[in-house]
């Protein structure tokens, strides 16, 4: 079964020949085929929002002076219960609860090894209950405390990694945290029910990629805006992938029904200037290693990849993360020799944004994120309409910033 979906296309067949009654160019145009426990929504051009979205600060912590809880170092995480935001500062090696409005609250555990105590933060999450997780990998064990921030009780940690794949709690409460099992590969996702106990590992989807790659102590290294297989389950338990190079996520349920969405896209270019400064960069950080190294016969990509990050959210839409074009920093230090000095006078910074898809498929919009806020440090928290980010102000002051949804004047309800 195939049904084509054209916003204002009665409007069209009528022919009422009205400038104001005519067919919206950016209103969302798909079809949608069903073939058994198969859905396939093909985004043909346009978007639900009609227009690009964009997020309009309504709060932010942090300063440069003032009480610890208000100073942050790098942020780790950032977690939302709806009405507390919950923050990890890898600095200070503390979990912070803050009101809606930004006022401290309350500190959650604190460092060390004994209950309620942790190593090194990673990430937070939160059950249906409202109870806070907190994983301690040097302990190898998971910490729970209350909503209100008391320490409850503790499961063990076994067969887990350390903070590549991001910590997700599903509605059903099953934990899904990093797996061992690959070590050195494509890394395998663990989940545990509530109570701890293991479940099978899940493995990474595989997909055919072009390679794009230079040699390196025997051992064949990616180069930047190479593609990959970019991947993560979703609140539902559902596991999200996709080659990074094509705009086609596959979207695979526990009861095993697959969504399919495909989106034709216009792939950004790497500029030729940028290209020669990561060549650069990396021929000084290799040859610092080994004296002598060259970029061989490694080909660069000559464009970006579709997409980088999957953040699904609470409500069921699909966030995903890319990069548009590069701007060329004030800080960039053309005569860089060492890989000290290419840190320090980085060059480039991508601009980047969310294509954001609702749960059926359909593509709702862009979002463009404001240059201040930072993905590396750690990913947003979003949920609904409200998307709350690290930033780095013009003043080096890292704060964390609540945003709203702002949609364009000419959005649908999707």
């Amino acid at each position: 079964m195939r049904e084509t979906v054209a916003a204002g296309l009665a409007l069209a067949i009528c022919g009422c020949g009205s400038p104001a009654e005519a067919p919206d160019p950016e209103a969302w145009v798909g079809e949608v085929a069903v073939d058994g426990g198969v859905t396939t929504v093909r985004n043909v051009s346009g978007s639900v929002w009609g227009g690009e979205a964009r997020l309009v600060p309504e709060m932010e912590i942090g300063m440069a002076e003032g009480p610890d809880e208000y100073m942050f170092g790098r942020v780790r995480a950032i977690h939302s219960t709806g009405d507390r935001i919950l923050i990890a500062d890898r600095d200070a090696n503390l979990v912070r609860a803050y009101d809606w409005d930004g006022e401290f609250l309350y500190q959650i555990g604190g460092p060390g090894q004994g209950p309620g105590e942790y190593g090194s933060l990673a990430y937070i999450g939160e059950d249906s209950s409202g109870g806070i997780l907190i994983p301690d990998f040097g302990g190898r064990r998971m910490l729970l405390f209350s909503a209100g921030g008391e320490y409850e009780a503790q499961w063990p940690l076994s067969g887990v990694g350390c903070c590549i794949v991001p910590m997700l709690v599903a509605h059903d409460d099953t934990v899904y945290l990093e797996s061992t099992k690959y070590r050195f590969s494509e890394r395998a996702v663990a989940p545990f029910a509530p109570d701890g106990t293991p479940a099978v590992v899940i493995d990474p989807p595989e997909y055919d990629l072009p390679e794009h790659t230079v040699e390196f102590r025997g051992q064949s290294q990616s180069v930047p805006f190479s593609p990959a297989v970019v991947w993560r389950i979703g609140f539902g338990g559902e596991v999200i992938s996709a080659p990074s190079h094509q705009a086609n996520i596959r979207v695979v349920r526990p009861n095993g029904t697959e969504l399919r969405i495909e989106r034709v896209h216009d792939p950004v270019p790497v500029p030729p200037a940028e290209a020669a400064w990561y060549k650069r960069m990396i021929t000084a950080s290799y040859s610092e290693i080994e004296p002598g190294w060259t970029w061989g016969s490694g080909e660069f990509p000559t464009h970006k990849p579709a997409f980088t990050q999957f953040l699904p959210s609470p409500d069921g839409r699909l966030w995903v993360l890319r990069q548009g074009p590069s701007r060329r920093l004030e800080t960039c230090n053309p005569e860089a020799q060492t890989s000290a000095e290419f840190r320090e006078g980085v060059c480039w910074r991508d601009t980047l944004a969310f294509d954001v898809h609702g749960p059926e498929g359909r593509f709702l919009g862009a979002v463009r994120l404001p240059d201040e806020v930072l993905t590396w440090t750690a990913l947003p928290w979003i949920s609904g309409d409200t998307v709350i980010a690290n930033v780095e102000d013009a003043d080096g002051v890292y704060k964390v910033v609540r945003y709203r949804l702002e949609l364009p004047e000419s959005s649908r309800s999707p």
